[in-house]
């Protein structure tokens, strides 16, 4: 079914609306989990899928990332940004992940895990491992950042 028209995307919403609606097995709930810094309402989405007979839960990773030209001290519109993102670092290491997705398909490795799965790999989005690196490098990343702008303040994100 090609998705080129909002008429076509509407019949398939409607669909699988249906499908939910008699068949609990389809049915899936987006937590959404604030996750702010990079955007005062960047947002985490988590959820169970299953896979089989077995749940497994799933996190999009909003954006952890400082951005070039960030300023995370001395930020006047943006005043408790590094506050937020420490938040948003407890938070992201406090989910249970299996399935590990994000904003942007970099974030995960979808291109190599697409070409991983149509070569017959089980299932390489399966990846808790992989989330808890991505998390750990981008909290090292931040924190390195944020001591680096501590010794020059107002100086934005290189």
């Amino acid at each position: 079914m090609s998705l080129a028209t909002p008429s076509k995307i509407r019949e398939l919403q409607i669909k699988l609306y249906r499908k939910a609606k008699n068949e609990p097995a389809y049915r899936f709930y987006l937590v959404a989990r604030l996750t702010p810094g990079h955007t005062r309402g960047r947002t985490t989405w988590t959820m169970q899928v299953r896979d089989g007979a077995r749940a497994l839960n799933a996190v999009i990773v909003g954006s952890p990332n400082v951005n070039h030209g960030y300023i995370l001290v001395g930020n006047k519109n943006y005043p408790g940004i590094a506050d937020d993102y420490v938040k948003t670092f407890v938070v992201l290491k406090s989910l249970p992940c299996e399935l590990f997705l994000g904003a942007h398909g970099a974030y995960f490795g979808l291109t190599a895990k697409y070409d991983r799965r149509k070569a017959g790999e089980a299932n390489p989005f399966i990846d808790p491992d992989g989330y808890k690196t991505y998390i750990a490098e981008r909290e090292t990343t931040f924190r390195k950042e944020w001591e680096r702008q501590k010794q020059n303040p107002g100086s934005p994100a290189r």
